[in-house]
């Protein structure tokens, strides 16, 4: 029996090289990254792997959030972020690929790891992801050394081919998601959450392809102006804005929460969008106090 299971693992090892690395980009990075230890061929095959790069960190931050709510010492991420960044660093700096489909961070990081988080994003654009997520939040967050998202960036001709932005806990402003939105042409779900410079937000016609918009947790927002024909979706949760829908004849799923939600409720007759158009409207009369959902 066990001659049997050896000699499937010998044909699967004797398949073309580059249909093993498309295997292997079908895993969780963590799965792939295990295949290392099968043979030598396996352990040079990794490193070129073109699928989702997902350094999840999720299970010390949970444990964090717990702490605090018991009351507990010891609650600060700052012990952790070393061991993080260098796992990030390490497996980013032996990645051959010329490309990947995804890079997912998430972890407790701020402006002290700004040079780290710099080149990863750096990375992701060389490698040509279509998908860009940075969730940084913090179980105790300091406002003054959020990470603000480098407008350098953005004139990096290899940008235009994110589909999808998804960034919580990373200061961006109205201008550098307008860059996004003017030069990413693919660009299909952006999402930001908690950044406190944006101020106002500007959707036009330069993003075709938009079908999904997130902007929740953004205490300063103060005007969003919305011209998107192919926009299908909007969340909305924050304080009181200005919604300006100019140019959306396909939005028909909308979400409101926060403070502006409780607005919307005492003004239901002054809904920024006709109700006609509407499909499913959901008002979160408690989104602002409740746990964040996480990205989708």
């Amino acid at each position: 029996m066990s001659g049997s299971i050896h000699s499937v693992a010998d044909r699967i090892s004797g398949l073309p090289e580059d249909i093993l690395v498309t295997i292997l980009s079908r895993l969780p990075m963590k799965e792939a990254a295990r295949t290392t230890i099968l043979s030598h061929r396996w352990r040079n095959l990794w490193p070129h792997t073109t699928g989702t790069l997902d350094f999840d960190g999720s299970k010390i931050l949970w444990a964090l959030k717990l702490y605090i709510e018991l009351g507990m010492m010891d609650t600060d991420p700052e012990p952790y972020r070393p061991g993080y960044i260098s796992w990030v660093n390490q497996i980013l700096n032996s990645h051959k690929g010329a490309t990947i489909d995804e890079l997912k961070v998430h972890f407790a990081l701020d402006l002290t790891s700004r040079l780290d988080i710099d080149g990863w994003i750096n990375f992701a654009l060389q490698k040509r992801a279509q998908k860009l997520e940075l969730d940084l939040e913090q179980p105790e967050p300091n406002w003054e050394k959020i990470y603000p998202f480098p407008s350098q960036y953005l004139g990096n001709p290899t940008i235009d081919s994110l589909r999808s932005l998804k960034l919580n806990f990373v200061d961006v402003t109205g201008e550098v998601l307008e860059s996004f939105l003017s030069n990413c042409p693919f660009l299909e779900i952006v999402c930001v959450r908690s950044s406190p410079c944006l101020v106002g937000v500007k959707v036009s016609a330069a993003s075709p392809k938009l079908k999904y918009l997130e902007i929740s947790r953004c205490r300063n927002v103060e005007v969003l102006d919305i011209s998107s024909i192919n926009l299908t979706s909007l969340t909305y949760s924050g304080p009181v804005a200005r919604l300006c829908f100019k140019n959306a004849p396909n939005l028909t799923d909308v979400s409101f929460g926060g403070a502006y939600c409780g607005d919307i409720v005492q003004k239901f007759h002054n809904l920024p969008i006709p109700l006609s158009c509407i499909e499913k409207l959901k008002l979160n009369l408690v989104s602002h106090v409740s746990e964040p959902a996480p990205f989708f």
